[in-house]
């Protein structure tokens, strides 16, 4: 009986992990005042990011192709690189925020131009 009743105590733990996981998708939107003026948008607002949230890792796929993952801290704020290419060109940015709040802002490195994520429908 106590080996059951621990079955049913680790389902239970295992199943309330498993809900905690948020995914959601997100666009880009350039940072005006903080990027040069050069910095265009037209390429980037056809970007699309899948992010997924889950215990301490905060992860994502673009539909170009990039993709990144990292560990959060425990107040949800992340930083990390990631590379991506377009084209034949690779590029190089920068993600820093808080995946708990869903405020995340990305830096390409190469060309200084921001871009924040904006969550989607």
């Amino acid at each position: 009986m106590r080996k059951l009743g621990l079955v049913v105590v680790l389902a239970v733990v295992g199943a309330s992990t498993t809900a905690s996981a948020e995914t959601w998708k997100a666009g880009l939107e350039l940072v005006k005042e903080k990027s040069p003026p050069a910095c265009a948008q037209p390429e980037t607002a056809k970007v699309s990011w899948d992010l997924t949230f889950e215990g301490n890792t905060f992860s994502g796929v673009s539909n170009a192709g990039a993709h990144f993952s990292t560990t959060a801290e425990a107040d949800g704020a992340v930083k990390t690189t990631y590379s991506g290419i377009v084209g034949v060109s690779k590029y190089f940015v920068e993600l820093s925020g808080n995946a708990k709040t869903r405020q995340i802002e990305l830096h390409n490195t190469q060309y200084g131009c921001f871009f924040r994520l904006v969550p989607t429908p």
